[in-house]
C-alpha cells in the first residue's frame, strides 16, 4: 500500500526548477568551455557565471566522481598494453600470518539493498557491515576484501565513453568487452554508470546509444553481476537530461536516484539558504519515476551523508531562523544557491554547538555558526554560516517512505562522509538504516 503526502501549490512552484548539479562522464570534458556549450546563448554572460559557481559548489562530489573513472580508465590501459594478459592471482586480502588469500564473497541474500558510494580512496574502515549490501567506485583491494567478506558485492564505476563518437555496434562490443576483463580483473561484482551530462528530447541518438551500451553491459556481464544506473532526483529534464529513464530502467538492474543537489535555484523572492534534499521534493521526484512505469524494486533511494554551508549576507545575526543569500541570478530566477559549500555529516555536527533547529517544511535540520572567514568572506570578518544537512531523524522519514513505496533500497553519498564525527552520531546514521529493514514504528509522527 501506498504513502500519499499532500503538499501545497506552493511547494511544487519552489521544486520547478530545482536542478541537481551536473558533473561530465564517458568521455565530455569537465571544462567552463564544455559547460558553456550547453548555456542558452541568450543569456550566456549570466548563465555561465552561475554554471562556474555551480562547478566550483559541485566540485566534492565531480571530483571523486572523476577519480573513480579515471582508475577504471587505468585498469583498461593497462589491460590493453598487456600488463594484464596474464596477470598473476589477484591479492586483495593480506593477512599478517596466512599470507595471501581471496575473499570468501559470501553474498548476503536479502530483498532489501543498502547501496552506497564511497570515497575512491575509501578502505571501508569504520563502516557497519552488517547493513551494508553494496558499495560503488570499490577502487582499493582493502575495501574489495573487507566488503567481500562481509557479503556485500563492491561495483567499478564506468570507464570513460563517449556516446557522441559511438558510430558502430563494434565500438560498443569493444568496450563492453573491456568492462568484463575489468570487472574480473579487480574481482568486482559488477559496474555503475553515472553519466550526467544534457541530453535533448530531440537527440534520440545519443539517448539511444546509451540505453545500448547498458544494456550490452548487462548481458555480457556474468548472471550474478549488477548494472547499475544513476539518475537525477527527477525525470522532469534536471539540468537539460532528457533521458529515456523507462528504457534505463529495463536495461539496467538497478536506477540509484540520486535524491541530493536539489536546491539549485531558489525561487522565492527573499533568496534563503535551504535544505539539501528536502522530504517533499523526495517524494515528488520518486513518485515521477513510479508514474512512467518503472518498478519501485528497480530504484534505489540515494540520500546525502553531507549538508550544505551557507554563508549569510553581512548583518545577519548569529540567532537568525533565515539566511539571505547573495543573488545570484540564473534564466530568470533571481536567485541560486551556487554560492553554497558541500560539507560532509562528520564535519558538520562538529561545527554544530548548540541544538539544531528543525524546519518542518523542508523536514531537515539547520543551525548558525559564526565564522571568521569562508570562500567567499575574503576580508575574514565574521559572518554567519547556515549549515543545512540530513541527520538520522531527517534520513528515518525517506527511509520509512522508501519501505513504504516498496523501493528495492535506500544508501548514501557517500558512506566515508561520517568520518570525524562523535560515536553516538555515527551510531544513530547507520541505525536509522533499521527503519527501511526491518518492519519498525514509522517515525513519521514525530517530525517536529
Amino acid at each position: 500500500m501506498r504513502f500519499s503526502t499532500t503538499m501545497g501549490d506552493w511547494w511544487w512552484c519552489i521544486m520547478v526548477l530545482c536542478i541537481c548539479a551536473p558533473h561530465p562522464l564517458m568521455g565530455a570534458a569537465s571544462d567552463d568551455s564544455n559547460l558553456e556549450e550547453t548555456i542558452n546563448a541568450g543569456a550566456l554572460g549570466t548563465d555561465v557565471m552561475y554554471m562556474r559557481g555551480l562547478d566550483a559548489r559541485k566540485r566534492r562530489r565531480r571530483r571523486m566522481s572523476e577519480r573513480a573513472r579515471a582508475q577504471s580508465d587505468a585498469w583498461i590501459q593497462e589491460e590493453e598494453l598487456s600488463l594484464l594478459r596474464h596477470p598473476p592471482p589477484r591479492c586483495d586480502c593480506l593477512l599478517s600470518e596466512q599470507g595471501c588469500e581471496q575473499p570468501k564473497r559470501r553474498r548476503r541474500r536479502s530483498d532489501k539493498e543498502v547501496f552506497g558510494f564511497v570515497d575512491p580512496d575509501s578502505t571501508g574502515a569504520g563502516f557497519n557491515w552488517t547493513h551494508i549490501t553494496t558499495v560503488a567506485w570499490a577502487t582499493t583491494d582493502e575495501l574489495r576484501c573487507a566488503a567481500h567478506e562481509a557479503g556485500a558485492r563492491v561495483l567499478l564505476a564506468a570507464p570513460t565513453f563517449d556516446l557522441n563518437r559511438a558510430s558502430s555496434s563494434s565500438i560498443i562490443s569493444s568496450w563492453v568487452n573491456q568492462v568484463v576483463r575489468m570487472v574480473d580483473n579487480q574481482n568486482a561484482d559488477g559496474i555503475v554508470f553515472d553519466y550526467e551530462d544534457p541530453l535533448s528530447s530531440e537527440d534520440p541518438s545519443r539517448a539511444s546509444t546509451y540505453v545500448t551500451l547498458i544494456n550490452a553491459t548487462r548481458v555480457a556481464l556474468k548472471q550474478e553481476m549488477l548494472v547499475v544506473t544513476c539518475v537525477p532526483w527527477s525525470p522532469a529534464g534536471i539540468d537539460g537530461r532528457y533521458y529515456p529513464y523507462k528504457a534505463l530502467a529495463d536495461a539496467s538492474d538497478l536506477l540509484y536516484v540520486m535524491d541530493y543537489d536539489t536546491q539549485s535555484q531558489e525561487l522565492n523572492s527573499a533568496c534563503l539558504a535551504s535544505a539539501n534534499a528536502p522530504f517533499y521534493g523526495m517524494v515528488h521526484g520518486i513518485t515521477e519515476y513510479l508514474e512512467l512505469g518503472i518498478e519501485a524494486q528497480k530504484l534505489v533511494l540515494g540520500v546525502p551523508w553531507y549538508g550544505y554551508r551557507y554563508p549569510c549576507v553581512s548583518g545577519t545575526l548569529a540567532d537568525a531562523r533565515y539566511c539571505p543569500l547573495e543573488y545570484r541570478p540564473f534564466r530568470g530566477v533571481p536567485c541560486s544557491d551556487a554560492i553554497g559549500v558541500q560539507v560532509p555529516f562528520g564535519e558538520i555536527v562538529k561545527k554544530q554547538m548548540i541544538p539544531p533547529q528543525w524546519d518542518s517544511t523542508m523536514l531537515a535540520p539547520f543551525f548558525n555558526h559564526v565564522e571568521n572567514e569562508n570562500e567567499t568572506n575574503h576580508n575574514k570578518l565574521p559572518i554567519v554560516q547556515q549549515y543545512w544537512y540530513d541527520d538520522a531523524q531527517s534520513l528515518k522519514l525517506k527511509y520509512a517512505w522508501a519501505r513504504s513505496n516498496e523501493l528495492r533500497g535506500v544508501g548514501p553519498y557517500t558512506f566515508d562522509d561520517l568520518t570525524g564525527a562523535p560515536a553516538q552520531e555515527i551510531q544513530s546514521m547507520w541505525s536509522a538504516f533499521d527503519t527501511f529493514l526491518y518492519d519498525t514504528a514509522s517515525p513519521l509522527l514525530s517530525t517536529t
